[in-house]
């Protein structure tokens, strides 16, 4: 007549099969996560302006950040002519 808990013909070891079921599905979940990490697969998509990161070398970066200032009009010519000359010889 006590139903209870024990009903469903488990026994006691239904709470121990479905501890053992959420522990394998967390884990499974986890291993998805770390996975995608490791393989850098969202590395890959933060970077859409520069799909190709080892490709880019610091000289590249910072003429294309002194092109975009001029071309926004934060610097004037001589300024931009100087810095792009120092870029220049630094990269030698």
């Amino acid at each position: 007549m006590n139903e209870g808990w024990h009903s469903n013909g488990w026994g006691g070891g239904g709470w121990l099969a479905m501890i053992m079921m959420m522990a394998l599905f967390w884990g499974l979940i986890a291993a998805i996560v770390i996975g995608g990490i490791r393989s850098g697969w969202w590395s890959r998509h933060d970077h859409q302006h520069n799909p190709s990161p080892s490709t880019a070398t610091p000289s590249n970066d910072a003429e294309r950040i002194l092109h975009e200032r001029f071309a926004r009009g934060e610097i004037d010519e001589a300024e931009y002519t100087r810095r792009h000359d120092l870029l220049k010889e630094r990269s030698r």
